[in-house]
């Protein structure tokens, strides 16, 4: 900026609301030019300061102006939606105003960024727990744009196999109503309780029992009553009933 006036003198000081501007250049008696330090908006004081400590002093000669308002980035899509726990999926998302700097946040955790403009991100999804995960997207500004549920992890392994169904499979049950195998089927097929030996014991617990059926493969426990019971592995304990042919 320019301050013009009188009576300035080479090696003068140059003060913008109490903030030290600088370089202060001397042109003439009546003439210095100076970079504004920063400030607050408003109007404020401007003092030139000669060697000799006199000083001249211009009320609200100076106005800073707030910041432009910039707008808010926009997320319309991610593209692709779903990808393994491990992380490592290359996504692509599209949307508006996106300012150079902008963070991708999937499920709470920071991807990497590989390519940007302001409708376009390319980014690499990180490690994310299964199910499905918000999507945001955070200008430096810190103004932000969330897709809820956006993106999901899919679990090891794929969808989860149907659950066990007890009394199925062509067989008689002992115990159709008070126990129940646990896990997933072998190869994705519905797991079934055919028959509970012996079928009963005392309400203290402790009888030992075998159960038979088929689809255990994977199975993670048992319940009798609706109560855990202590599992041993086939052949000890679990054992697979023939298949129907």
């Amino acid at each position: 900026m320019t301050i013009t006036g009188s009576n300035f003198v080479n090696g003068a000081t140059v003060t913008i609301g109490g903030n030290s501007a600088a370089p202060v250049t001397f042109v003439n008696a009546g003439t210095l030019t100076v970079q504004t330090p920063p400030g607050l908006t408003g109007p404020r004081n401007v003092v030139v300061t000669n060697p000799d400590a006199q000083s001249g002093n211009l009320a609200g000669g100076f106005t800073y102006l707030a910041p432009a308002a910039t707008a808010a980035p926009g997320v319309t899509s991610i593209t692709p939606g779903t990808g393994p726990v491990a992380g490592g999926t290359t996504v692509t998302l599209t949307g508006s105003n996106f300012q150079s700097g902008a963070a991708v946040i999937i499920g709470g955790k920071s991807s990497i960024i590989t390519l940007f403009s302001a409708n376009s991100i390319t980014a690499v999804t990180p490690v994310g727990a299964a199910g499905a995960r918000d999507v945001e997207v955070q200008n430096p500004d810190f103004q932000a744009s969330v897709l809820a549920g956006a993106f999901t992890y899919a679990a090891p392994g794929g969808p989860v196999s149907p659950p066990p169904v007890i009394g199925g499979g062509g067989g008689s049950s002992s115990s159709s109503s008070s126990s129940a195998a646990t896990g997933g089927g072998g190869g994705g097929s519905t797991a079934a309780v055919l028959e509970l030996r012996p079928a009963v014991g005392p309400t203290a617990g402790g009888t030992r029992a075998l159960i038979l059926g088929y689809g255990f493969w994977g199975a993670t426990g048992a319940t009798v009553g609706g109560k855990p019971g202590h599992q041993r592995r086939a052949p000890a304990t679990w054992r697979p009933w023939p298949q129907q042919r």
